[in-house]
């Protein structure tokens, strides 16, 4: 299985945000998907979310400071898979405000982040478990040999 295989069955068969990293260098997709510290802060997916990955575990399900839940999975030949920001329930205005009372964000960021969490898909906790166990069995079934080249021409739009 390629990447690009992968890529599509977590993107278009489970309907999950996903990139794909090796060595720790994205390779799909071209674009990064939108999330919360991107917009606070700036900062790309994973860059944004090394504090709470752990070294020691290949599959890890977590929630960052802004309320994004993600699936975080590593292999042994290095390819990382980052799927999310997905929510586990609906982000609620109150939270917002708790992100803001604990100097997270802005006030005037407040309006921005309710329209992108209104905006990011909503899954419940027994999914993302179950999404997170079957995307792990598909990489662990990757082989890097029938692997793409990191010629942007091969790679999803």
């Amino acid at each position: 299985m390629t990447s690009k295989e992968l890529y599509l069955y977590i993107k278009e068969g489970m309907r999950l945000p996903v990139c794909i990293y090796k060595d720790n260098k994205k390779i799909l997709p071209k674009e990064e998907p939108l999330q919360a510290s991107f917009i606070i802060d700036g900062k790309d997916s994973l860059s944004s979310l090394i504090e709470y990955i752990s070294k020691d575990e290949e599959l890890q399900f977590f929630q960052n400071s802004y309320y994004e839940n993600f699936i975080y999975l590593k292999n042994k030949q290095n390819y990382i898979i980052l799927v999310g920001p997905v929510a586990l329930e609906p982000i609620r205005r109150a939270a917002i405000s708790n992100l803001i009372r604990n100097r997270a964000i802005t006030y005037n960021k407040r309006k921005v982040l309710f329209d992108y969490y209104s905006s990011i898909i909503q899954i419940n906790d027994r999914q993302f478990y179950i999404c997170g166990k079957l995307i792990e069995t598909l990489l662990l079934n990757h082989n890097p040999s029938n692997e793409i080249n990191n010629n942007n021409n091969n790679l999803l739009p």
